[in-house]
């Protein structure tokens, strides 16, 4: 073979490889169009993945087996049944009454100790103690205090404190008893602002959660929404009353009640008769309300600045 021969051959060679790679190269990149799309493989999530152990129980409750996301919703719903509030420290007849505190569920505590428990564990709920806002130092000393109040800070100090006891504590009265003092609670009066009952309760209804109970109309038991309202009116007079403040109107009852000491009542009829007060204090006032059991009791705080403060007037 000359050399001649041998360099044709060497060029068929080379062509021939290069249609083999080419045609190795048209064939893969068809398989790669007609192969259907395939999802990439999905990593569950972390929520997905935990799971409590076998037999876990959280305090009594079933919950062996069930995700993260399953727990938590549990839990969660477990606290609103589980939440005791905390109590006020407050005066009855010259006695004071001590401060209790209240408790809460840590939710997110209590779902870490839930998913690392291990098989066959009864856990128990992680709580975190609720403080109340007045306390029986505060009660005894004549000087200021911070007082945590909802999302604010108060710095203030106890004017007076009154209470009252359901002598009659009926279901339908109770009710109507919180829902007033709830219309009257936080309410702020500034120096010279006058204070209407009759202009925060207004007209009782049903739209507004208020019940049938026995009122007393012209000497004479009968019954009538909003029953029971004034005794939270009349805790508020003997307050008003205590911190030295300016009456400007106020009525008795037809008969004696027996909430409060004969002639210490402040009665109260929609549109006709009120309990006004006027803050004759250099400073701003708070009011605070709470049914504690069977006590009706009201605060006048003296306030001497505001943190963060919002006004609620209800």
């Amino acid at each position: 073979m000359d050399l001649k021969d041998k360099l044709r051959y060497i060029s068929i060679l080379i062509a021939l490889i290069l249609i083999s790679g080419l045609f190795t190269v048209l064939t893969r990149n068809n398989n790669l169009i007609n192969q259907p799309n395939k999802e990439p493989n999905r990593q569950p999530s972390q929520s997905e993945e935990q799971q409590v152990n076998t037999s876990v129980t959280l305090q009594g409750h079933k919950i062996s087996g069930k995700t993260k996301e399953e727990v938590d919703n549990i839990i969660t719903q477990l606290a609103k049944k589980e939440k005791s509030k905390a109590q006020n420290a407050f005066i009855f007849k010259g006695v004071i009454i001590s401060e209790e505190f209240g408790q809460r569920i840590d939710i997110s505590a209590t779902l870490k100790r839930v998913l690392t428990a291990q098989a066959g564990t009864d856990v128990e709920f992680v709580t975190e103690k609720i403080a109340p806002v007045i306390t029986t130092e505060m009660l005894k000393k004549d000087q200021y205090f911070e007082i945590e109040f909802e999302d604010e800070i108060i710095t203030g100090k106890v004017l007076s404190n009154y209470t009252t006891y359901l002598e009659d504590n009926q279901s339908n009265r109770k009710n109507n008893i919180e829902i007033a003092l709830q219309e009257i609670d936080q309410h702020q009066l500034k120096p010279t602002e006058e204070f209407s009952f009759n202009e925060l309760i207004g007209v009782p209804t049903a739209d507004k959660g208020y019940k049938e109970a026995t009122i007393i109309d012209s000497g004479e038991f009968s019954s009538a929404l909003g029953g029971g309202i004034c005794q939270v009116s009349s805790t508020l007079y003997n307050a008003t009353k205590q911190a030295q403040l300016k009456i400007v109107e106020r009525h008795h009852h037809s008969i004696p009640v027996n909430y409060v000491p004969h002639g210490q009542d402040a009665t109260f009829s929609p549109n006709q008769k009120d309990f006004r007060f006027v803050n004759n204090k250099d400073f701003e006032l708070l009011i605070l309300t709470e049914l504690i059991d069977r006590y009706v009791v009201i605060y006048l705080i003296q306030l001497r600045n505001l943190i963060n403060h919002h006004n609620n007037n209800y």
